[in-house]
């Protein structure tokens, strides 16, 4: 079987290299919350084909590119519901802030990551217990 690096024609170094642009092209101004937060807006920014994309992204992190703006957006929309000066947003808009196109796929992607719904980890946090997730604290550091 082929290794990612074999399969796309990439090697590990280059593969980095791209990840770690692609991690700060998404950081800078929060970018992974913009609707037009695609592999394809990367790859022309950075003049390189898409595969390359999908090769660093599945060598420095695992899954794809979607998958890994879901980890920031989920890890963000983590961060405003537990903030008090957002209290007063609903949870819907709290995904809607963290970039998710609508409620259905904030709360879809929010329980794959973090195993509840918004509305039980702001409860939670809301009442002082510790729930820390992988999506709080991994997703592209």
């Amino acid at each position: 079987m082929k290794t990612v690096a074999e399969t796309y024609g990439i090697s590990p170094a280059r593969a980095d290299e791209i990840y770690t642009r692609l991690i700060e092209w998404l950081a800078e101004n929060k970018r992974y919350r913009r609707p037009d937060c695609t592999a394809e807006a990367f790859s022309l920014h950075a003049g390189l084909h898409r595969s390359y994309i999908s090769a660093a992204v599945r060598m420095g992190g695992g899954g794809s590119f979607s998958e890994m703006v879901g980890r920031l957006r989920v890890r963000d929309a983590c961060r405003l519901l537990r903030a008090p000066r957002h209290a007063a947003l609903s949870a819907e808009e709290i995904g809607i802030a963290a970039g998710f196109s609508s409620r259905q796929s904030f709360y879809n992607a929010f329980r794959k990551y973090t195993g509840r719904t918004p509305r039980a980890y702001r409860e939670e946090g809301l009442s002082g217990r510790e729930t820390a997730t992988g999506a709080e604290t991994s997703a592209a550091d």
